[in-house]
């Protein structure tokens, strides 16, 4: 699949200066693969939607050490 995509020249030069011998598509391929594991994971989160409504929250704050 191909898609074509529109970048801001100022953000492409800067691409274009990773070190010799890495593709700067590189970075963006990254992102994209971060983007949809990010979305599968909310997806899985949705589904589960309140499969354990016994679930004690726990507390936010670590207990003082007294």
């Amino acid at each position: 699949m191909s898609i074509t995509i529109e970048i801001d020249e100022a953000l492409w030069r800067a691409a274009e200066q990773t070190p010799s011998g890495q593709d700067p598509i590189g970075p963006i391929r990254q992102l994209v693969e971060r983007e949809i594991r990010a979305r599968l994971a909310q997806r899985r989160l949705a589904a589960l939607g309140g499969t354990m409504p016994d679930l004690e929250i726990p507390p936010r704050q670590r207990p003082s050490a007294e």
